[in-house]
């Protein structure tokens, strides 16, 4: 094998040889085998179930988190929201478990319900989901307000 001196410039050059390389492409693949698998693969979805809403009406917004292992899951707040009001700080928390072609997975979905404070453009911001030390974000989402049913 044809190694050129340790003072050539041509070693400068290559910092490190085939074996060097091996190890370091072999470095790499164990540190993203030895993360969480709640970091490898989780999915986040937010949701609401209207987008357009009349003055005295409420909105549900719905977090789920799903993934094969969510043991890193975080504390999870509720999403600020623009011109729109919690009903109450904490959310209605559900749990499920699904196996489908070999692979388990958990699902936990997240519950909130606001209210418009007016008429007009509303907002709630995206939702920051922490798992496994990596923080996942949500899009925020965006509601019409319209006045009231004027019964």
């Amino acid at each position: 094998m044809n190694t050129p001196p340790a003072s050539s410039p041509q070693a400068s050059r290559r910092p490190f040889g085939r074996r060097g390389r091996v190890a370091l492409l072999g470095a790499a693949l164990l540190a993203a085998a030895l993360l969480p698998a709640s970091a490898q693969s989780v999915r986040v979805r937010a949701s609401a179930d209207r987008t357009t809403l009349r003055l005295g009406e409420t909105v549900t917004y719905t977090l789920e988190v799903s993934g094969a292992d969510l043991s890193g899951l975080g504390r999870i707040d509720p999403p600020e929201a623009e011109r729109l009001e919690l009903t109450r700080r904490y959310p209605s928390r559900r749990r499920s478990a699904a196996l489908a072609d070999g692979r388990a997975t958990e699902t936990i979905t997240y519950r909130w319900t606001y209210y418009p404070l007016g008429v007009g453009a509303a907002r709630i911001e995206a939702a920051r989901v922490p798992v496994g030390g990596r923080v996942f974000e949500t899009q925020a989402i965006w509601l019409s307000v319209l006045a009231g049913s004027g019964r």
